[in-house]
């Protein structure tokens, strides 16, 4: 699940140690097939099998409200392609947007 509005990494764990890549594309898709966001190896944070997708809180608020699809692609160091089975992840809406926060003074 992702949240609108958040800042929180898209974080992705795959089924073997991704630190000898040469190259990875994680892309996050809408169901009819537009783009929405992709990171390249620059991006990303890679640890060993888990990979870190940064988010900022301006961008999810603009991601759309329904189910996306996250699709991961890389090259390894023989120059095989690999690819990943797509992930359909939800996107959730919040309507949480302001918290007022009242000072009630120091006592």
């Amino acid at each position: 699940m992702l949240v609108q509005g958040t800042n929180a990494p898209l974080e992705l764990q795959f089924d073997r140690d991704l630190s000898d890549m040469d190259k990875l594309v994680v892309s996050l898709w809408s169901l009819s097939g537009n783009l929405i966001k992709a990171w390249d190896e620059d991006e990303l944070t890679i640890e060993e099998d888990t990979v870190l997708c940064p988010l900022t809180e301006s961008e999810t608020a603009d991601f759309p409200n329904t189910f996306v699809t996250v699709e991961a692609k890389g090259l390894d160091e023989d120059g095989a392609i690999l690819f990943w089975d797509e992930v359909t992840v939800q996107m959730v809406k919040r309507n949480d947007r302001i918290i007022a926060l009242i000072d009630t003074g120091s006592e």
